[in-house]
């Protein structure tokens, strides 16, 4: 098994204060003037906002499309390395800094999103390549995307962080690091900076070596610094061995990831102190980061485990599904026949991140409390590739949708090495390019890999020649205005779906997008390693083409939604064992885990294997996106609990707060029946065990805004830049009234 290696300062000496200090303070003058502003509508105005006992100065900018405000001044880009913006709008919208001098664009600062609201909210911009100008500028740009209608401007500040801040000390926890904006390949590693060499122990033995990665993070480089990474091993003894690495040169080059090992043979039976130091020219700092720091004895017969999550993947559409398959799936259905296939898997909820999450940790979304794909998974939870790479292993994600990326997910926690897509989502071709790239760098070495790909989500777009495959007309013919619109009425149209006349086009697609990800998958499931290793396949949600009055999504908790695949493969399955048994998907976690030989690893769910030991089955509980509804799955029925108000969807029917579905599955597999009037006494029975189970929910959580507050975040708070107001979907809320007497709780009173 891999050791990893904690570096810490090379010389102890005090940490440098990480709070950022406010170097200057802007707010919006009443004449506007000197500012400018570019908006149909533009004034500024004294506003009495929530919470806040004497009025503030607003610039308000209404109307459609993009708004600019400059403010124009002289500044020192050496003085500060933040701009903190306090903004309100009525909607959702992307907002960036620019720094500019007499109107040439100098500095672009990343674009952040801030939700719609009444209150005003803080946004902090990071901008530490402000250091790299050598003279003063003239002027900070401020650009609203546009999807607002109104945006307000409260405040701006200069703050200036310790340059340290912007990247994970040393002697703390590694941290996932991006280096280059135009790809997000992210390793977990630590700074160093060209005034504060790090250490480490290691103790060497024969077969083994030094191994990390390095790489100079773009926003932190300066034009000339000619960085090198000195690195020496030097054993008790004294004996020393030292390498030079060299990093790029100048900023058109851009930044790399770069590997490199050390024979620890020659200092068999010592122990080592390594040594990096990096030295740069000029007298700026340079920094760089020293990421999966290992020592690895390689071998050719090491452990493998390989989790695929297919998005939006329903378990009816899989090759060995059914005697009359809806799709084409070899590569899927030889990887159930050398395992297991559960034919009744059900996910614990229908959407992709808390899916996920749930997944990660084997902690339902109930406790978990995330139920949306836009809360993080708070860093202190424990996750399946942390017990991995705590037991050894070498941890690799490779994700094809943007927000399961650590930063928007928080589901990077104990990965070495995490790929995702620079925006929405990725094709898994390229997801599998990066993967197979990865691999030759772990040869040898235990290995855990995430393996997601998304191409059976929406738009339903396969590439040549799986297009068109269950449609033979086309996206010409489906598209055809003579046609007549078989569309039902009501349905919201997508925009990837505009003008479309043939309802049965996107299932088709949907069909040919399964297929094409099966040939994909071939191109790693059939590697020798992943043949010989522990292999799981399942999927976050399924999707709805009409059923239920749901059309190319996932609302709800019906069968087609969370009715999932799972296939799992490993040395010694009993080979095309095929399970009927229910199962869920929150438990391959801790299956994994097991059949890895890590019984005692600290992690929750049920070994899978009950299944095959004649073991009981337990109701599954599921609860939906946003905690709208709740459901229980007790052998052939399945119980749906409304716990608000909603309607997904125009043609789905409303439902009320606590209304009850009851649906048999084994006469009606579709649920398209409800049985709750016709079996009232069951549905009672199955309704009190749902409340019970929803009664007794952890309260805290794992998500929420409270997920996001790092130590910077932390000091922001402090000089009054930040809320720290707890939030989350629920959170410290029961998921329902005990005690409710409306009319729907009222019908099951004993």
């Amino acid at each position: 098994m891999l050791e990893h290696i904690t570096l810490r300062a090379a010389e102890p000496r005090a940490q440098p204060a990480l709070e950022p200090v406010i170097v200057g303070e802007f707010t919006p003058p009443l004449e506007l003037e000197p500012w400018q502003a570019e908006a149909n509508h533009k004034a500024v105005r004294l506003v009495q906002l929530p919470g806040v006992a004497e009025p503030v100065k607003l610039l308000i900018l209404k109307g459609e499309g993009r708004k600019r405000v400059l403010v124009p001044g002289t500044y020192d880009p050496r003085a500060f390395n933040r701009i903190a913006l306090r903004v309100v709008c009525d909607r959702r919208e992307d907002v960036q800094i620019i720094c500019r001098n007499k109107g040439r664009n100098l500095v672009f600062s990343d674009s952040l999103s801030v939700e719609g609201s009444r209150d005003p909210v803080m946004l902090v911009f990071d901008l530490p390549t402000l250091r790299r100008l050598r003279q003063p500028f003239d002027e900070i740009l401020v650009t609203f995307a546009g999807k607002a209608r109104l945006a307000a401007i409260e405040k701006i500040a200069l703050l200036h962080r310790p340059l340290e801040s912007f990247l994970p000390a040393a002697g703390g926890a590694p941290e996932l690091v991006q280096i280059r904006p135009d790809r997000v390949e992210l390793r977990r590693g630590v700074a160093l900076s060209s005034d504060r060499p790090l250490v480490g122990e290691v103790r060497a033995q024969t077969g083994t070596e030094l191994a990390f990665s390095y790489g100079a993070p773009d926003r932190m480089r300066v034009g000339g610094q000619r960085p090198r990474i000195d690195v020496t091993l030097t054993a008790a003894s004294g004996r020393s061995v030292s390498r030079e690495l060299e990093l790029e040169d100048t900023l058109e080059q851009p930044s790399t990831w770069h590997r490199a090992t050390m024979d620890l043979a020659p200092f068999a039976g010592e122990a080592v102190t390594v040594r990096f130091e990096l030295s740069v020219h000029g007298d700026q700092q340079g920094f760089c980061v020293i990421a999966e720091l290992r020592v690895r004895r390689p071998a050719r017969d090491v452990p493998t485990v390989l989790l695929i999550t297919s998005d939006t993947h329903r378990a009816d559409h899989m090759g060995a599904a059914s005697e009359d398959p809806l799709v084409t799936t070899p590569t899927l259905d030889a990887l159930g026949a050398r395992g297991v296939y559960f034919e009744n898997c059900y996910s614990s909820t229908n959407v992709t991140n808390p899916s996920h999450v749930a997944l990660m940790t084997g902690i339902h979304p109930r406790d978990t409390r995330i139920l949306e794909n836009d809360v993080l998974l708070k860093g202190d939870a424990n996750t399946l590739a942390e017990r991995f790479h705590a037991a050894g292993y070498r941890t690799l994600a490779v994700v094809s949708a943007r927000h399961l990326v650590h930063e928007e997910s928080g589901l990077g926690q104990g990965f070495d090495r995490m790929s995702a897509p620079r925006h929405a989502d990725r094709d898994a071709a390229l997801t599998l390019d990066v993967l197979t790239g990865w691999l030759e760098d772990a040869q040898g070495e235990p290995l855990f890999v995430w393996l997601h790909i998304f191409d059976a989500h929406s738009p339903y777009a396969p590439p040549a020649p799986f297009d068109g495959r269950y449609y033979p007309g086309g996206k010409q013919q489906a598209y055809d205005p003579s046609l007549p619109l078989t569309i039902p009425e009501g349905v919201v149209m997508p925009p990837f779906l505009k003008d479309l006349r043939d309802v049965e086009f996107p299932y088709a697609q949907y069909r040919a997008e399964v297929d094409y990800l099966d040939e994909q998958l071939e191109r790693i499931l059939e590697r020798d390693r992943f043949r010989a290793g522990i292999v799981a396949f399942t999927a976050d949600h399924g999707e709805s083409f009409g059923q239920h009055g749901v059309y190319w999504d996932h609302a709800e908790l019906y069968p087609d939604t969370v009715h999932i695949p799972l296939i799992l493969a490993w040395p010694g399955a009993p080979a095309g064992r095929r399970v009927p048994q229910p199962v869920r998907q929150i438990d391959v976690g801790r299956t994994l885990l097991d059949l890895a030989g890590l019984p005692d690893a600290e992690f929750h769910g049920r070994n899978l294997r009950w299944t095959l030991d004649d073991g009981s089955p337990e109701p599954r509980f599921l609860i939906s996106a946003q905690g709208s509804s709740a459901a229980i799955s007790s052998g052939a029925w399945h119980l749906i609990l409304h716990l608000r108000k909603h309607r997904q969807q125009a043609t789905m029917p409303q439902r009320a707060e606590h209304e009850v579905e009851l649906y048999d599955t084994d006469r009606d597999p579709g649920c398209e029946i409800d049985l709750v009037e016709e079996e009232h006494e069951r549905a009672r029975a199955m309704r009190a065990s749902l409340v019970r189970w929803l009664l007794d929910a952890k309260s805290e959580g794992l998500g929420g805004s409270g997920s996001r507050k790092t130590a910077a975040h932390q000091a922001l708070v402090a000089l009054g830049y930040a809320s720290d107001e707890p939030g989350g979907p629920g959170a410290g809320e029961p998921w329902i009234d005990g005690e409710c007497t409306c009319e729907w709780c009222s019908r099951f009173q004993e």
